[in-house]
């Protein structure tokens, strides 16, 4: 760190020395161009530009203090610049998401979902265009959920189907089944599906984990069986044999009538255990989902 004596006159010198430089320099058209001219600048402020206090540059006070030329990496104790450029800096993408945000409030919260979902729908294709680079400052949105910006997150993210925002769909679900929410939930869920498969390992992760906690996380179950994946069939298995051997152990937490319906036609070697579950003491809900499943996977047609 720079010595708290010389941090004023540190900054003071760098704010000078970028006046002094882009004072009629012309706004950079691209990020080749921004690139290129933030390169110039620290090296001419590094090299070039004496102190105003000193006399000498940044280079010259390094290799005075170290006996040794500065490297691309130099230490923080100098008035050396290093510099670093993001790929992912994007400040089209900062302005679009602030857009988003544009209803989040209580006026906005009096509208319809298709009425603000037409007014953002601009913003929401340039943001889906963004595609990955987009990806950090959506899933922040998620953290609150009452938002409108953190709804068309989730439809946003839903296009994108990146593999990274796994975890954030997840545990937006874990947060907010039981809210009121769902809504979110839904869309949360789709996000999953659209991943698929790379999606599949963390969503049974997160199953096991609530089933230990007696919690039916039934977005995520239901993400499983759509996706269609065989890990998902052999999850419906295992709880399912589980089920038939201690129901009680199931009693008020778990949702019968939403697990039976996450069967579907792959789930042929259920068939025999959905028959034994028939035999059981079912409400009549449980049984009409029952018998649906079973005539399913019997007759896909």
């Amino acid at each position: 760190m720079i010595p708290e004596n010389q941090v004023s006159q540190a900054q003071k010198e760098f704010d000078l020395a970028w006046q002094e430089y882009f004072k009629d320099k012309p706004r950079p058209k691209t990020d080749k161009e921004e690139k290129k001219q933030l390169e110039n600048f620290t090296n001419w402020y590094n090299n070039v530009r004496k102190q105003s206090d000193t006399g000498k540059t940044p280079a010259e006070m390094y290799k005075e203090t170290y006996g040794k030329e500065p490297k691309d990496a130099v230490t923080n104790n100098s008035r050396m610049l290093n510099f670093e450029w993001d790929e992912n800096y994007d400040e089209e993408l900062f302005g679009l998401i602030e857009e988003l945000k544009e209803y989040d409030n209580p006026k906005g919260y009096e509208l319809e979902y298709e009425e603000v979902k037409k007014k953002l729908e601009p913003t929401i294709k340039k943001i889906t265009e963004k595609g990955k680079k987009a990806l950090d400052m959506l899933h922040e949105l998620l953290e609150h959920e009452e938002t409108w910006s953190c709804f068309f997150a989730l439809e946003i993210l839903k296009e994108i189907k990146s593999e990274k925002s796994v975890p954030y769909a997840i545990d937006f679900i874990i947060s907010n089944e039981d809210t009121d929410y769902t809504d979110g939930c839904d869309v949360a869920m789709d996000v999953l599906i659209n991943i698929g498969a790379p999606a599949v390992d963390e969503i049974i992760s997160a199953v096991e984990e609530g089933l230990k906690e007696k919690i039916h996380y039934c977005c995520l179950c239901e993400a499983l069986s759509k996706i269609k994946n065989k890990k998902g069939s052999e999850l419906r298995l295992k709880v399912l044999k589980d089920y038939l051997s201690n129901p009680k152990k199931y009693r008020r937490w778990f949702n019968l009538v939403l697990f039976i319906c996450d069967f579907n036609e792959d789930d042929k070697e259920a068939l025999p255990l959905l028959k034994q579950l028939s035999t059981t003491d079912l409400t009549e809900e449980e049984s009409r989902e029952l018998d649906g499943a079973i005539e399913l996977i019997e007759d896909p047609e």
